[in-house]
């Protein structure tokens, strides 16, 4: 495949486990967490747990995040806050794209509609129209994707830099920017990594760049130490007619809070969206909350209203949308292989008691001693005693 025009193109990606910009983006937090102190010591991490989200067998076995806090304590004998441990099993996941096939086109024309293509709220189809223009101006490109019956789902933007291309502005069910930079990347046989993009030195001009982001990808080698691309397309727009509530800046487009306008910068900063209620609230306000999905537990931030509804895991503290009871208390369903199971009921145990037994054997002698482990009631109420 060559990233030029083309019609429709059918690709296969397949199931590589986490990137190489996302293991490095996990060691650069687990050293700004105070984890690890030296960059040298993840690799010996790394050979424990691999690069893959999930492994089903062996000593290392488990998501990602369970493998790496196991191989942590055992190697340096540090126990990684739940917290942390949330947030890196998110960024991880982030840089992980499931095989599947895809189906995309590159194009130089930008001629279809608002919404074609999953992006019915682009600004590039209202008041920053202009941004087509200066997109395709410079060699950029839009990449396209299609569903089985050629209806679009998803696209986001390509600007030329040097002999690398920056992706930005993703939309689309299921794709983010991360998503469609990985899949071109692994296509090409190239790397990416997320790098600072602006135009002028601005990300919020005609050209806007949501959040100031993009993902850069090209060959293997040449692009690991570019941190941030400034384009100098020539910008002749005119800046928006409305006026950031807490920094005063214009600009096109806003967040409407009670009524108040903020941009981009200043809405990240003072607010954040309750992911339960659909409310922006203050930041202050957040809770973080585990959210069960089925299969595993997802970060989301959550209102103080909305995180009442939540249970907090007596073994872990995390927050959690839901978990089992045992004995009268919440454990989240990460933490219930961790617990001891009642030898006669079967039931998970918080509180485990041990009785010493030496059971008799068929000539009427006892045979070695035998621990077994009960729950509070089988150990006082349970059958057993009757045979003391």
């Amino acid at each position: 495949m060559e990233i030029k025009a083309q019609a429709i193109t059918d690709i296969q990606h397949p199931q590589d486990g986490i990137g190489s910009a996302g293991i490095d983006e996990v060691k650069e937090m687990l050293i700004d967490e105070g984890i690890l102190s030296y960059h040298y010591e993840f690799d010996d991490v790394l050979d424990d747990v691999g690069s893959e989200w999930i492994v089903k067998k062996g000593k290392y076995a488990g998501t990602f995040p369970k493998r790496l806090a196991k191989s942590i304590k055992a190697r340096h004998k540090v126990k990684i806050n739940p917290t942390v441990l949330g947030n890196l099993g998110e960024l991880a996941k982030r840089h992980t794209v499931e095989a599947m096939g895809y189906r995309l086109d590159f194009t130089s024309i930008f001629n279809w509609r608002d919404g074609d293509f999953g992006d019915q709220s682009s600004c590039f189809w209202g008041d920053h129209r202009g941004a087509l223009d200066m997109i395709a101006d410079n060699g950029g490109l839009a990449v396209r994707f299609y569903d089985e019956m050629d209806c679009g789902y998803g696209r986001a933007w390509m600007l030329p830099y040097h002999k690398h291309w920056v992706i930005f502005n993703a939309y689309g069910k299921n794709l983010t920017t991360i998503t469609i930079a990985r899949i071109l990347a692994t296509e090409m046989g190239w790397s990416y990594k997320r790098i600072r993009f602006t135009n002028e030195g601005s990300y919020d001009g005609t050209l806007w760049i949501n959040g100031g982001l993009g993902y850069l990808i090209g060959e293997t080698g040449k692009i690991e130490d570019v941190e941030r691309v400034d384009l100098d397309i020539p910008d002749e727009g005119i800046r928006g007619e409305y006026r950031c509530e807490n920094c005063d800046d214009y600009m096109d487009d806003y967040y409407n809070v009670h009524d108040h306008y903020y941009c981009y910068n200043c809405y990240s900063d003072l607010f954040f969206y309750c992911e339960k209620c659909g409310n922006d609230e203050y930041r202050d306000h957040s809770r973080e909350v585990q959210v069960w999905t089925g299969s595993q537990y997802t970060y989301n931030d959550w209102c103080e209203g909305c995180s009442r509804d939540a249970v907090e895991c007596v073994k872990c503290n995390r927050l959690v949308s839901e978990g089992l009871e045992v004995e009268d208390k919440q454990v989240c369903y990460d933490c219930l292989d961790d617990l001891e199971t009642c030898e006669d009921c079967g039931e998970r145990i918080l509180t485990p008691h041990t009785t010493t037994e030496y059971p008799r054997g068929k000539d009427g002698r006892f045979d070695t001693k035998a621990e077994t482990i009960r729950c509070h009631d089988c150990h006082f109420h349970g059958s057993w005693r009757e045979d003391e």
